[in-house]
């Protein structure tokens, strides 16, 4: 279920940084987040 949930959220981030190319600093920022996170 967690793995699905992630592909999920990887997908949507994948799809948002095509419409918007400006959002891919905002995403890793958010990815680094979420791995910390994720570690921690």
């Amino acid at each position: 279920m967690l793995q699905f949930q992630l592909i999920y959220f990887t997908v949507g981030i994948f799809i948002k940084l095509l419409k918007d190319r400006s959002a891919v600093s905002q995403a890793l920022v958010n990815f680094r987040k979420l791995h910390n996170n994720t570690v921690e």
